[in-house]
């Protein structure tokens, strides 16, 4: 499921390089947001960098705000 959903980014272009953040409240659910930041990486459909995993909505806010 994690590398279909890292697949149907491709199909959005015009979204590439758009910071995302996936806020989680378990171990399993930080681990299968992190195997999504390395697929998407790992098939070069996305920078991981562009993806924060977190627990904390403050800190997904603050990082998604910042400018680059």
């Amino acid at each position: 499921m994690v590398r279909t959903l890292a697949f149907d980014l491709q199909k959005l272009p015009d979204r590439r390089g758009a910071r995302r953040g996936i806020l989680v409240d378990s171990d399993a659910g930080f681990g299968t947001g992190r195997m999504f930041q390395q697929t998407v990486d790992g098939y070069r459909i996305e920078d991981q960098n562009n993806f924060i995993v977190s627990y904390s909505a403050e800190e997904l806010i603050e990082a998604l705000s910042k400018t680059t």
